[in-house]
């Protein structure tokens, strides 16, 4: 159950920062004055999450099994360490007991749990400080899964690597990539990754899938996994792709939302607990900026600053929120800010420790 979840935090709010008692403050040199690094990025994992600081360093929180936090260490941390070696990153992404970074120069560096090669630098071997992925360059996002992560090229070409079980990679094999391998598909202009899958949304608002496929959450009309990019069926005009565990859901023209997969909880929004193997409508929407999934639970953000959620959903979040400009979840956490600068966790509160005011 890896859930990445991204929190972008506006730079027109007041400052989000990460400090723990015994740091000094982080600033940047300007005329007359000295800011105070800001949170600019959270990403959510199934155990850890890291922070991206306007400085470009990376600090991280939860349990350390594997160096996933990148402090040196495997031990679990309460507060907010520093990732090693870092002072140029430019996005954070995380997986179950995994972490990567795309850098100012558009490498990438990964480190943490690497027993399926989700590292990409050619090994199995851990590591507890950021370890450069073999040949990537001009990398535009990153996504990781449990234990396969991905990245997009400037050009529109992806990337994956680690497990492939289930065809994570997207090459046509699935045996574990230790190093990147690309991916059956070519102009991408957006990719996302799941616990065991990935979307792509192409050039021409088209959505192809691959990888896990247990509960039709590549939305191709089949239950069969894919070591192939496949089509996701239902869907028109696409803006936005967003995974949960098992579950896919993309935003479309006037902000409606069609959702797939796994619908133990509801998370599909359709009104019903059935699976569904191809895009289905989730009335009642038509004004979403973003969309956020958790393990269970799915929540969208409107363009008037208000957040629904449905699904497998915690208090208080299972009411209205108003007046909130972000929004993320993984697991059975959802984390938002508002346009006031405050910012919540509603879950595990080492989420809420990065996200202090």
């Amino acid at each position: 159950m890896a859930l990445v979840a991204t929190l972008a935090v506006g730079c027109h709010r007041e400052p989000t920062t990460i400090r723990k008692p015994d740091d000094r403050d982080v600033s940047v040199r300007a005329p007359g004055a000295a800011v105070r690094a800001s949170t600019v990025q959270l990403a959510l994992g199934r155990y850890h999450a890291c922070a991206l600081a306007s400085d470009g360093s990376v600090r991280c929180v939860g349990r350390n099994d594997y160096g996933q936090l990148g402090d040196g260490t495997v031990e679990d941390r309460s507060r907010a360490v520093r990732v090693r070696g870092l002072g140029d990153a430019v996005e954070v992404a995380v997986g179950d007991y995994h972490s990567c970074v795309r850098r100012i120069d558009r490498t990438v560096s990964c480190w943490g749990y690497n027993a399926t090669g989700q590292l990409g630098d050619g090994s199995r071997v851990d590591r507890g400080a950021p370890w450069p992925v073999a040949g990537l360059e001009m990398i535009e996002e990153l996504a990781l899964g449990a234990h396969h992560s991905c990245a997009r090229t400037s050009e529109g070409i992806v990337w994956c690597w680690g497990y492939a079980g289930d065809g994570e990679v997207g090459d046509g094999g699935t045996l574990d990539r230790p190093r990147p391998a690309r991916a059956r598909l070519e102009g991408a202009r957006r990719i996302v990754a799941g616990s065991y899958h990935t979307c792509a949304l192409l050039g021409g608002d088209e959505v192809r899938c691959w990888g896990s496929n247990m509960a039709g959450q590549l939305g191709d009309g089949t239950m069969t996994n894919r070591a192939e990019p496949v089509r996701v069926r239902g869907l028109r005009r696409v803006h936005d792709v967003a995974l949960g565990f098992a579950h896919s859901c993309a935003k479309g023209d006037e902000g409606t939302m069609r959702c797939w997969g796994a619908n133990f909880q509801a998370q599909l929004g359709d009104g019903t607990r059935d699976a569904q193997t191809e895009a289905t409508p989730v009335p009642g929407l038509r004004d979403v900026r973003s969309m956020a999934l958790g393990f269970a639970h799915t929540c969208a953000l409107t363009l008037k600053g208000r957040v629904r959620c449905w699904g497998d959903v915690r208090a208080p979040l299972d009411h209205e929120l108003v007046g909130v400009s972000n929004v993320a979840a993984a697991g059975a956490t959802t984390c938002w800010s508002t346009t006031t600068g405050a910012s919540r966790c509603d879950g595990w509160d080492f989420y809420e420790r990065l996200l202090v005011p």
